[in-house]
């Protein structure tokens, strides 16, 4: 199932490029391997072989703050949905796709695994509903299974492989896309068979979420820096040698002076092991005062363990710097107190701030990927403006209901927004399916007062239909009433009618009773 098997099968363009993009996902795998196991807490502890015995090198101990490092962003990157500036997405199929792939909770584990490998891909196309598929799917896959080439000018993949399936580290099943093509390749039967169409995205139709991506390093980098595994391989040492200390601590060293070999056997003349005598509460030993000699029983004060203590604490609030986390969430503080609740925001700030950087640095990928999952969806008609999408995230720093509601409130009160707009609900943290229920108990509410009005004749299904009526008879009331307040205020028929925009008026004869003629 060699890749060189495709030569000769393919156009030697495309064999060259597929063999350098497998090859690149073939070379990152070991350090992407490395990264999982101290995300997984399944790493190996580099021995120094010099303070750890060798009967306790093979202790399984393990430390999980790799995986806090990853999990504490990515747990607050909660996906909420998309939104175009004119267009209603829904009506397009978005909530549809959405449900049908799950993407809102799978976008959560495509998010860990970005932030754990610096980048993760987003695979789009065409579902055979026949086999119960989605007629759109959306496909993450992570940076060990995908890559590409970036093009600096359109800042997308003008290349991806992706692998799809594969048999003891050796792929089986392949896809690849250029901006005109797409290839599907399989091995069957010790032969590779290729599935070749033409693409008509114009675009590849993979797309990286990038986590932290820089010029020279456009996939992105990794959450866990080398300065987080160095750390975690010394804190593990650390708590070895505490294992190590704890263990002396609790069965210290013991001397006899002056003592026979006789008077460690017992009643058979065997030797007692060791830990018998370790573990001995009451020792006895014969006396020796007839040779002028005394047996004289000692131990040997034990190392203290705080030295280690000290080295994990400082370990502890190196990797918090390191990881913007805060050394309390570390699971090693030294303060009595609690802290404040301005002090936990402080300590917290930092996070918030690398948060709000992966979501938007996660954003293009996002886009990229809806849009051209509604162009597929709906052949291609689509309106322009969905290109100007915009992600919906939770905000990370998760504050509470009544903060929330205090600040819509204010937001509101100046104008800044209006209700009943979608907006304020989004704001108060309510998702889109609580918004769509609030909205849903809201017209129901609505529906009896409706009802009276109708029955009442304050309000009829025509004048409804018509509301450019209804307007322009508010606005004519209106002018009106300022009129006759002016009229009957002194000010003459023209004139008034004139101030208040009611020119071409005809007025009867006569004055408002309010005013009377002067007196001859």
């Amino acid at each position: 199932m060699s890749l060189s098997a495709l030569q000769g099968v393919l156009p030697e363009k495309h064999y060259n490029e597929i063999k350098a993009l497998n090859d690149r996902i073939t070379a990152h795998r070991p350090t992407s391997a490395e990264k999982q196991s101290y995300y997984d807490g399944e790493n190996q502890i580099k021995d120094l072989g010099v303070a750890i015995p060798p009967s306790m090198r093979n202790l399984d101990i393990s430390l999980d703050w790799c995986a806090k490092a990853v999990d504490s962003v990515s747990s607050r990157l909660i996906l909420q949905g998309f939104v175009a500036p004119e267009t209603d997405l829904n009506e397009l199929g978005l909530d549809e796709i959405l449900n049908e792939n799950n993407f809102l909770v799978e976008s959560s584990s495509m998010f860990t695994s970005g932030l754990l490998h610096g980048c993760s891909f987003i695979m789009v196309h065409q579902g055979n509903e026949a086999f119960g598929e989605p007629k759109t799917i959306l496909r993450p896959i992570p940076a060990t299974h995908a890559t590409g080439r970036w093009s600096a000018n359109s800042r997308k993949l003008s290349s991806a492989l992706v692998i799809l399936d594969e048999d003891k580290g050796s792929p089986t099943r392949l896809f690849y896309a250029t901006p005109t093509e797409l290839f599907n390749l399989s091995y069957t039967d010790r032969n590779w068979v290729v599935e070749a169409t033409e693409n008509p995205l114009g675009k590849t139709p993979v797309f990286p979420v990038r986590y932290n991506p820089s010029l020279s390093q456009p996939f992105g980098r990794s959450r866990i820096t080398k300065s987080m595994l160095s750390l975690t391989q010394q804190a593990l040492r650390t708590m070895l040698r505490l294992e190590v200390s704890s263990e002396l601590l609790s069965s210290p060293s013991r001397y006899i002076l002056g003592a026979e070999p006789e008077m460690f056997m017992d009643e058979n003349g065997e030797m007692v092991n060791e830990w018998s005598l370790m573990m001995g509460r009451i020792m006895s030993m014969p006396s020796r005062e007839e040779d002028g000699e005394n047996v004289e029983v000692g131990q040997f004060a034990a190392a203290s363990p705080e030295p280690h203590l000290a080295t994990l604490r400082q370990l502890t609030n190196n990797f918090a710097g390191a990881s913007s986390l805060p050394a309390s969430s570390l699971g090693f503080t030294s303060q009595a107190n609690p802290n404040s609740a301005e002090a936990l925001k402080a300590a917290t700030e930092e996070l918030l701030v690398v948060c709000r950087d992966a979501q938007r640095t996660f954003d293009d990928g996002l886009r990229d990927a809806i849009v051209t999952a509604l162009e597929l969806h709906n052949g291609f008609n689509v309106p322009e403006d969905i290109r100007s999408i915009t992600t919906l995230w939770v905000d990370p720093s998760t504050p509470s209901l009544s903060a929330q509601a205090d600040a819509v409130t204010k937001l509101v009160g100046s104008g800044v927004l209006e209700t009943p707009y979608d907006v304020v609900l989004e704001k108060l943290g309510f998702s889109a399916a609580e918004i769509i229920r609030i909205k849903s108990d809201q017209t129901k509410a609505q529906a009896p007062s409706k009802l009276a009005e109708v029955l009442q004749g304050r309000s009829t299904p025509a004048a409804e239909k018509d509301t450019t009526a209804q307007d322009e008879a508010a606005v004519l009331k209106t002018k009106a009433d300022a009129l006759g307040l002016l009229r009957r205020a002194g000010v003459e028929a023209s004139s008034a009618a004139e101030l208040v925009g009611l020119t071409g008026v005809k007025f009867i004869p006569g004055d408002p009773i309010t005013i009377r003629a002067e007196e001859a």
